[in-house]
């Protein structure tokens, strides 16, 4: 959780301004721990592909959890985060618009 919750901190801070402290309260009353739960959950789904980013430094800076549907033969993006000091980074060389290369 120590990526997943800093990463979510500024969305949630953000929701609150936009929703006003009262109504934030009831939609999220406690967003840590529900967010918590939600990457526990699909971290741990055997039918999910989990990637994780790591830095210079080989530690994680971000991650990816794709759902697969195997009968279709697709994937979805179901969660992401990306640490905050390195989420406006992009990739070194590259804009961040630009496509990896396949």
């Amino acid at each position: 959780m120590g990526l997943a919750l800093p990463a979510w901190a500024p969305v949630h801070e953000s929701m609150a301004t936009v929703l006003g402290e009262e109504l934030d309260a009831c939609v999220y009353p406690d967003w840590r721990q529900s967010q918590a739960h939600d990457v526990r959950t699909v971290c741990s789904d055997p039918g999910a592909w989990v990637l994780i980013a790591v830095g210079d430094d080989h530690r994680p800076v971000g991650f990816v959890a794709v759902a697969i549907d195997g009968s279709e033969g697709t994937g979805e993006i179901d969660m992401i985060a990306v640490a905050p000091p390195v989420s406006v980074k992009g990739w070194p060389g590259r804009s961040p618009s630009t496509r990896p290369p396949r």
